[in-house]
């Protein structure tokens, strides 16, 4: 655990991080933390100048091995200004009396173009006990809670992603529009008329 300078009395010194959840084969990647004595999804601290992207990548590659790409929507439709993927969640957690995680959840899945992306760095599978754990392991292997329920969470959303129909591309009479599903839930965005809602109903977008 890094070294803090002295907090005065009253005040918070919160820090940025990020918690990643990589699902491969209905199996989620999780790793012995051996300071926190608990199991947890690879993560750390957001460095300085660094994008969360950036750091949530950087931390699966550093305490896995895997190659790993973030899965999530954009706040908007558009090139410019860029888009970070949207977090699956956003926590504060007490690390100590006087300061705190401000911690980025994502989801991620192993890069599809490597074909040993999935291939967990044997030293740290020795090490810290690296590997892909069902979602009914973890209570078994001493998970708590939160974990259970965000790896759980990642599995069932990798299945739904995965039986999705592609392509999800959709027109509206003449007009092109841009389709994502995830969980089911249909957004539809049409630049030319600055379109976008939201639809459980697949009917409404028609597939082009």
């Amino acid at each position: 655990m890094a070294e803090h300078p002295p907090i005065p009395p009253g005040e918070t010194l919160r820090h940025f991080t990020v918690a990643v959840f990589v699902v491969h084969d209905a199996r989620v990647l999780l790793h012995f933390h051996r300071k926190l004595g608990k199991w947890l999804p690879p993560g750390g601290h957001i460095e300085a100048n660094e994008l969360p992207d950036a750091a949530a990548a950087r931390e699966v590659l550093e305490e896995t091995g895997i190659c790993a790409c973030l899965v999530g929507a954009h706040g908007l439709p558009v090139e410019e200004p860029r888009q970070l993927v949207v977090p699956a969640g956003v926590q504060v957690e007490a690390i100590y009396p006087g300061h705190e995680h401000i911690d980025l959840v994502y989801f991620a899945r192993p890069d599809p173009d490597d074909l040993h992306a999935a291939e967990i760095d044997p030293r740290l599978a020795e090490s810290d006990r690296v590997g892909w754990y069902a979602a009914d392991e973890l209570a078994a292997l001493g998970a708590n809670a939160e974990i259970q329920a965000l790896g759980a969470a990642r599995v069932r959303r990798a299945a739904l992603i995965a039986a999705a129909p592609r392509p999800l591309r959709a027109v509206r009479g003449t007009n092109p529009l841009t389709v994502t599903e995830v969980d089911g839930l249909l957004t539809c965005v049409n630049l030319s008329q600055r379109l976008y809602y939201k639809s459980t109903q697949p009917h409404l977008c028609h597939t082009a």
